[in-house]
């Protein structure tokens, strides 16, 4: 399958497509922190230079691969150089707080099992009391990821008690199936090399066959590399053992 990519300057009125100047990108992502990534564009003529320059903290950029939005993020920064100009995006943030409303009886099972984790990792987590059995919880910051990660799955509190959402898909990498080198093992978990994947972000399941290691991992960083000469387009990702 050919391989194409398009950067875009979204601004109120207009769309600038780059899509004729070669460019290097780099989009990279850890934990629930918001995503970055950073554009330069080659042999860039003077308008769109200008362009670029002006949106800083105005307008948004986009970085599309093969009909599939990699990055969307605001310009934050704009540096130009004789024959190509540079631009960092910043994704935008997302609440790290998720409300959950259910109904439950007090001291069950799952109220000490998500009090517990909230306390082990020094995460809030309340009950308000507004009527009779009705509790809102809020659970915040790594506890959400920590049940999260811990059922695989999304999840949420029902009058049935906890619900849990189907397990997402996993990513399948093996030599056949897009890894590239082998796996290395470091103190932040399992490193994974494979072709660009634009799909992967944190928390994504991946499932690794190799002769360093093989199972179920979760994603905690990655990052998306892809280059002006259409050589180097990778996928690079840190992932714990699930």
């Amino acid at each position: 399958m050919k391989r194409y990519k398009v950067f875009r300057l979204v601004t109120d009125d207009k769309i600038h497509d780059f899509s004729g100047f070669a460019f290097d990108c780099n989009v990279k992502g850890k934990g629930r922190r918001p995503s970055t990534a950073s554009v330069t564009i080659y042999n860039i003529r003077q308008n769109f230079v200008e362009a670029l320059l002006n949106a800083k903290g105005k307008h948004f950029g986009e970085i599309i691969v093969n009909n599939t939005l990699l990055f969307r993020g605001r310009i934050s920064e704009g540096n130009a150089e004789k024959g190509k100009v540079s631009v960092e995006l910043g994704a935008f943030r997302e609440s790290r707080k998720t409300e959950l409303s259910y109904t439950w009886l007090q001291n069950t099972p799952i109220q000490r099992a998500v009090e517990q984790v909230c306390a082990d990792i020094g995460e809030s987590c309340f009950v308000n009391i507004p009527g009779n059995l009705q509790h809102a919880l809020s659970v915040q910051g790594k506890a959400d990821n920590v049940l999260t990660r811990l059922l695989g799955a999304s999840w949420s509190f029902g009058k049935n008690g906890l619900q849990v959402g189907e397990k997402p898909t996993a990513f399948v990498f093996s030599a056949a199936t897009g890894l590239v080198g082998l796996p290395v093992l470091t103190k932040k978990g399992c490193e994974i090399g494979t072709l660009l994947v634009p799909g992967i972000e944190y928390g994504s399941i991946v499932n690794v066959s190799s002769q360093i290691v093989s199972g179920n991992f979760v994603v905690t960083e990655y990052e998306h590399t892809i280059s002006a000469n259409n050589v180097q387009w990778r996928t690079t990702m840190t992932c714990r053992a699930m």
